[in-house]
């Protein structure tokens, strides 16, 4: 079949396409989310008694807001193609989906990753910091658990490199109007977000394995004094 013979469609209805959309959706939420994952490690590493207290509905709220703020840039995205692409028409060829895009709008929403990318990996180092100072000082086996979650943190922000960022850049030059693109971008952005749900399965238990921690730390003291008390009758008598 000759290019020529591809019919000619509005460039909208390549916008509206559900796999664009999630294109979109998830180009936002993806970044987001593992800042608010990063933030997660800082405060469960920093501030575990206020961590251990923290209820799950704030998290849930947390996650409904990353959603909710990635869905507004997605409908400002659908907006400014609509007033771009209006009444113009497109071939359903190669790049149906990616011939949808605008300059600025792939642009903008590639170099938005690429900030939220470097955001993350700033936020991190504080997690970084810390996880090598307990890793150097405790010997306690559930300090060292919760370390090694935090580091699982930081290999999803490797991960987002390593198969969202950098391919997205190199694809884009070698097929710029390839249809599998798209699809292989969406195939990577639905395991990160799997990741983002896990982590929040997992919430419980940090939380409680980091109440054990505080738990046993204050307790030791009250052990201590309570031997001191039974002894101390016995040795009156």
């Amino acid at each position: 079949m000759s290019f020529s013979a591809w019919p000619l469609v509005p460039r909208m209805t390549c916008v509206l396409n559900p796999a664009f959309l999630l294109w979109l959706f998830t180009g936002y939420s993806i970044p987001l989310a593992e800042i608010i994952l990063t933030f997660d490690r800082l405060w469960a590493l920093y501030f575990p008694l206020s961590y251990s207290r923290t209820s799950l509905k704030r998290v849930f709220i947390t996650i409904n807001v990353i959603s909710l703020i990635s869905l507004l840039l997605t409908i400002f995205d659908i907006a400014e193609s609509w007033i771009e692409e209006s009444g113009k028409t497109t071939m359903i060829s190669q790049g149906c989906y990616l011939d949808a895009y605008t300059k600025i709008t792939y642009y903008g929403s590639y170099f938005a990753k690429v900030l939220l990318y470097l955001i993350c990996c700033i936020f991190y180092m504080p997690v970084l910091w810390k996880v090598r100072k307990i890793m150097s000082t405790s010997m306690n086996r559930k300090m060292r658990a919760t370390v090694r979650g935090s580091l699982a943190i930081g290999l999803l922000i490797v991960a987002l490199l390593g198969c969202i960022i950098l391919p997205i850049l190199f694809l884009t030059y070698l097929f710029p109007s390839s249809n599998g693109f798209l699809i292989y971008a969406n195939l990577l952005m639905l395991k990160p977000w799997m990741n983002v749900i896990v982590a929040l399965l997992l919430f419980k238990d940090l939380r409680t394995t980091i109440r054990e921690i505080l738990s046993s730390a204050l307790k030791l003291p009250c052990r201590e004094k309570s031997v001191v008390s039974v002894k101390s009758p016995s040795t009156i008598l």
